[in-house]
């Protein structure tokens, strides 16, 4: 019996050295998926976390090789849509400062965070304004302590809406960070570590609908902007020509590396799934250095090109190209002239610059056409080419549009200049729009009632289900869940407790039956109409011809229509119809209409809280 113990406790003692021994066994099969996974050999990974995830018994441990096998499997389908861009050159920079070296163009710029006038805001992100598509986006952290974007908007040329969260479609449960707007704001690329990718942050683009306002869903920009590493800012360069992009991918996580591609305007994609080069292609060394020969393969066959094809493919690309610079200069001309009409104060001085800016506005509205039609051009080259097996090659951008052609352009070293964030101190914000929760008025049995103070009742016919009248306040737990329960005083100066607000006789008595049959015995029908007190005889007499009150908001009068900031507030703080009303005092605009008057009057103190100016509410007949 004694040799039975002392084996038990012997066996017992090791148990915890069996535990640590495979323990480490897991963690030396987590390193090397960690390994495998950063140089994308995702297989290899995956059956190296399958080994680890059979051993594993720690849950936190479990989790970590969970979301390793997510990234390989992401990783995995994103090399199955790589694009080889050509590398124009790069630099490293410090971590802490490398967004500075990126020309915003089109007039955007980096500005830093007003201290403490957001305290929602994460001060140590930059903030991306863009006056020309009146968009500042800032880097704030949520409730959960995770990283999201909040948008504000130019509400008039002082005054600038108080930033709110974006939609989900862009935030996820993970961090966002250094956002950047395309020069026509119709296209928002971003770093995130929350959506679908390979690990680390990897590069989202997400396009705003014109039609509704709202952001697509992120796209993840693929393989080789994005990668296991943290990659943390894709912007298309002014010229329209190339694009930068910032990655810690080579090694030193204190240092950023910004790339200069060239931006392709229809970039061809490879499955790179089973290619041995994916890791040096992932380090992105400038074209002349990878020692590659541009050539037109099919499973790794040579094919000739014939040689009037090729010329017209590549006239194609290079004028879809050079009107895309084209299209670029237009945009930064408008944006310019939109800047200087805000500044102008002389009523003449402004039609002039309002002529010139319709002008600009049409001179886009073409060259953003023929962009499509280049655009299309192009595609269907490239589609003549597919369909006969054959990837058509990489075109040179053209010469700049205006600008003599320069030898040295090609060999000249990318070398961007640092620039200084700029201050929001002289920027005006509009005061956060808190709008309370309306009270749920519709008739309902719940766990407990909900008692709500009444002061003055709605001016058209309704009916209510008299529940007490008391000569003290009654609790809510006398009402054994009716709600909500309306509390109003009685000429006696006695307490009347009453619930629903029902337009029909007949919903009174369905509500009554219902009250009645979890044991309020004596409650009845009452009747009001023109916020008095009548019989329910006379009620349901009226019923039948009384009209049904509504309410609506209106904006005030705009001959010229609602202006865009305007517009964009209606859409973020109310989903009814807006209507355009020509009467005797000429145009004006309205909203509605809203069953109850706390609706209507909430919109207009959320709109009066943004700035803008007289905005009433109106009783209609229904």
């Amino acid at each position: 019996m004694r040799l039975a113990f002392c084996s038990y406790l012997l066996l017992f003692s090791l148990f915890p050295m069996t535990l640590i021994a495979q323990d480490e066994r897991v963690k030396i099969f987590l390193n090397r998926a960690d390994s495998l996974r950063l140089a994308y050999q995702f297989e290899e990974a995956i059956q190296s976390y399958q080994s680890a995830a059979d051993l594993a018994l720690d849950s936190a441990l479990l989790r970590r090789i969970d979301l390793g096998m997510l990234y390989c499997e992401n990783g995995i389908n994103l090399l199955r849509f790589a694009v080889k861009p050509k590398v124009l050159g790069s630099i490293t920079v410090a971590k802490e400062s490398f967004y500075l070296y990126f020309d915003m163009g089109n007039g955007s710029f980096w500005a830093q965070p007003p201290e403490g006038l957001f305290p929602e805001l994460e001060e140590s992100y930059p903030v991306f304004v863009s006056p020309a598509n009146k968009t500042m986006i800032f880097t704030g952290k949520t409730t959960f302590g995770d990283l999201d974007f909040y948008i504000s908007r130019q509400l008039t040329d002082s005054l600038w809406s108080y930033p709110e969260p974006m939609e989900a479609s862009v935030n996820s449960a993970g961090d966002e960070c250094f956002p950047v707007l395309s020069a026509d704001g119709q296209s928002l690329y971003f770093a995130s570590n929350g959506h679908s990718g390979m690990g680390g942050f990897d590069l989202y683009v997400s396009t705003l609908d014109k039609e509704t306002g709202v952001w697509s869903p992120a796209r993840n920009m693929g393989f080789p902007y994005s990668s296991p590493a943290n990659d943390l800012l894709f912007m298309p360069a002014p010229d329209g020509l190339t694009a930068l992009f910032a990655s810690d991918r080579a090694g030193n996580r204190e240092m950023v590396s910004i790339y200069q591609v060239v931006y392709e305007l229809n970039p061809l994609s490879y499955d790179l799934r089973n290619s041995p080069d994916v890791y040096r292609l992932s380090q992105l060394l400038p074209s002349e250095d990878v020692g590659e020969k541009e050539t037109n393969t099919v499973l790794g066959e040579e094919l000739p090109l014939e040689h009037g094809a090729l010329l017209d493919y590549t006239r194609a690309v290079q004028q879809a190209q050079t009107i895309r610079e084209a299209v670029s200069a237009q945009e930064r001309a408008l944006a310019l002239s939109r800047e200087l009409y805000a500044r102008l104060t002389e009523a003449g001085d402004r039609l002039i610059f309002a002529k010139r800016i319709e002008d600009e506005e049409l001179a886009l509205i073409d060259l953003r056409t023929q962009y499509r039609q280049a655009g299309m051009a192009v595609q269907k080259a490239e589609t003549e080419f597919l369909n006969k097996g054959i990837l058509p090659p990489l075109v040179s951008p053209p010469e700049s549009i205006g600008k003599a052609p320069n030898p040295q352009a090609a060999t000249a070293p990318f070398a961007p200049l640092k620039s200084d964030a700029a201050a929001l101190d002289l920027f005006r914000f509009a005061l956060p729009v808190v709008i309370e929760p309306a009270v749920n008025l519709s008739f309902r049995i719940e766990n407990e009632s909900e008692i709500i103070s009444e002061d003055s009742r709605p001016d058209f016919l309704f009916y209510r289900i008299q529940l007490a009248v008391t000569s003290t306040p009654a609790r809510a737990s006398s009402f054994r869940g009716v709600s909500p329960v309306f509390e109003s005083a009685t000429p006696t100066g006695r307490y009347l407790y009453a619930a629903g607000q029902f337009s029909s006789h007949a919903e009174a008595s369905t509500a009554l039956a219902q009250v009645r049959r979890i044991g309020l015995r004596d409650a009845v029908i009452i009747a009001y109409n023109q916020e008095r007190s009548v019989t329910v005889a006379e009620a349901r007499r009226l019923e039948a011809m009384a009209p049904k009150a509504a309410y609506r908001v209106s904006l005030g009068h705009y001959p010229q229509g609602l202006p865009d900031p305007l517009i964009t507030a209606i859409r973020g703080l109310n989903t009814k119809d807006l209507a355009r009303i020509t009467g005797e005092g000429g145009v004006r605009y309205v909203i509605g209409p809203f069953e109850t008057l706390q609706e209507a009057r909430e919109l207009q103190t959320a709109l009066s809280g943004l700035g803008f100016e007289g905005i009433t509410v109106e009783t209609i007949n229904m």
